[in-house]
């Protein structure tokens, strides 16, 4: 429906901002390589992953000083 189809986190200012997302197995299933503009679409090596919670962990650097960055939550996938 178009409606909550990716994982997206917004980030104005980080530097070298990366994100990754683990399953509860701690199994890396996205990792957006340092590219804020690719999201998570709820796959895992091109099949959709099973509704479950993840971990992700977003880091990066904040300016001016750059100061480490980090934030880590849960996404919980659901279809």
């Amino acid at each position: 429906d178009g409606v909550n189809d990716v994982f997206e986190v917004k980030v104005w200012g980080l530097k070298d901002a990366r994100m990754r997302i683990w399953d509860r197995w701690g199994l890396l299933v996205f990792d957006n390589g340092g590219d804020m503009t690719k999201f998570w679409d709820g796959t895992y090596q091109g099949k959709p992953a099973p509704e479950d919670a993840y971990t992700y962990v977003i880091e990066g650097k904040l300016p001016p000083h750059d100061k480490p960055y980090r934030r880590t939550g849960t996404v919980t996938l659901m279809r």
